[in-house]
């Protein structure tokens, strides 16, 4: 699960629907900075926000977690990837966690 991947899906398919990020911003009650900031991939939305920008932007919870379009036929090997990458991404996250933790009680 890429942010910069998934941030250009959402510029990209915002683009196509010739909304500017004010105007997805608006229907989201969020700023435009923080669809900018999903955009160029350094964080992702709230996932309380997850179904609502999918559906204004007329895609699946997989295609966006994906970010990519997903065939009919290929969803399910997708989806199943999608989640072994986010455990995987999960598992790294932890780990680093727990080394900034480490170094700070040695501090």
């Amino acid at each position: 699960m890429g942010l910069i991947k998934i941030g250009k899906y959402i510029a990209g398919k915002r683009k196509s629907l010739g909304m500017t990020q004010k105007q997805l911003a608006e229907k989201l009650g969020m700023s435009d900075k923080s669809v900018s900031k999903w955009e160029r991939g350094i964080c992702l939305p709230d996932v309380s926000v997850y179904l609502e920008l999918c559906g204004i932007l007329g895609i699946s919870l997989n295609e966006f977690l994906a970010g990519e379009d997903i065939e009919i036929d290929n969803i399910e090997k997708k989806s199943e990837d999608t989640l072994i990458q986010i455990t995987k991404d999960s598992g790294r996250k932890q780990r680093y966690l727990k080394r900034i933790i480490i170094v700070l009680l040695i501090l």
